[in-house]
């Protein structure tokens, strides 16, 4: 447990290096002798998290059954199945853990907090262990790959290490925190995105005969849906300009792009924009609350001691006036 907890402090140093590496490595890739330093202080680096993970995965305090409780509640918005005893066995779980490793939370361990901090562990160490299989991979298994870019793309993988600095600082976690509950709330606007795109392809690809067009494609449905995505990102002038040329009548044209700007980008992006924000306001009221329902209650505990202490005071006094 001890090795546990040294290894954990020293992670975000070794996160650090780790990054700081990979960035000589862009920098100097040509110089070989500085390379093959590079290398082997990276297999050390490796070392570090592969002990790491192992330590992790040991004393991680959750079973599957909360994992997948935790899914239910979080995002299903579903109680698990006897859900009075499998609320009582994940909170003891993680009080259990907090004591073992002196962790502190600033909210109530309840059914809601306690799933969600299992979710966001599982997160981390699942992110943790992509990382580090893919690091092996890039090692261990560079002859079975005849292609050297994937070996590239594994070695690469290491820099998104940097995003679990997130762990390290009360703050940073906070806003991890924040970022984790929109994540649902993204998840359906990019559905919502994707749904508009396919309709508008579909309709683009019957409406203008299956043409390919200079500034967009309309030949199949994967190059117009492609197509859609780059005119909403760069500007949508130039696609409508190309349609114009076409032998459909301008008006339809003109519906057809207006209206795809306006469902795609002014009314869904701006409606996603509004939720986000309102989300995070609502957070920060319900954190706002939790916080002043602690200040109350420590209140009321304060006066409680005062009020006994008062009372054993006079009751020491009472013989002595006597």
């Amino acid at each position: 447990m001890r090795t546990y907890l040294k290894i954990e402090k020293l992670a975000p140093i070794v996160i650090i290096l780790s990054v700081l590496l990979l960035t000589l490595e862009s920098i100097f890739h040509s110089n070989q002798g500085l390379n093959q330093i590079l290398f082997y202080a990276d297999l050390v680096i490796l070392l570090f998290f592969v002990i790491e993970m192992w330590l992790r995965v040991n004393y991680f305090p959750f079973d599957l059954k909360h994992i997948f409780g935790s899914i239910r509640h979080v995002f299903i918005k579903e109680s698990p199945d006897n859900a009075k005893d499998y609320s009582h066995d994940i909170i003891n779980r993680y009080r259990r853990f907090q004591l073992d490793f002196g962790v502190e939370d600033e909210y109530e361990l309840d059914l809601d907090f306690v799933s969600k901090v299992c979710l966001e562990q599982f997160f981390w160490l699942m992110f943790d262990l992509i990382i580090t299989i893919s690091s092996l991979a890039a090692i261990f298994f560079i002859n079975l790959f005849p292609h050297p870019e994937i070996i590239t793309l594994f070695r690469v993988v290491r820099v998104f290490r940097i995003i679990r600095i997130f762990e390290v600082h009360k703050s940073l976690k906070q806003t991890e925190r924040k970022i984790m509950s929109v994540i649902p709330t993204v998840f359906v606007f990019a559905i919502l995105l994707a749904l508009i795109h396919f309709v508008y392809a579909i309709i683009g690809c019957n409406l203008y005969s299956f043409t390919k067009f200079e500034e967009i494609d309309f030949s199949n449905l994967y190059n117009a849906y492609f197509g859609l995505f780059l005119s909403l990102t760069n500007g949508w002038a130039s696609m409508h300009s190309n349609l114009l040329n076409s032998d459909v009548p301008g008006f339809i044209t003109d519906i057809y792009c207006i209206s795809f700007f306006v469902f795609s980008s002014m009314i869904t992006l701006n409606v996603f924009l509004a939720v986000m924000t309102t989300q995070i306001q609502d957070k920060l009221n319900d954190e706002k609350k939790a916080s002043d329902n602690r200040e109350k209650q420590l209140i009321e505990i304060i006066q409680n001691l005062d009020q006994k202490i008062d009372r054993l005071e006079k009751k020491i006094n009472e013989p002595k006036e006597k």
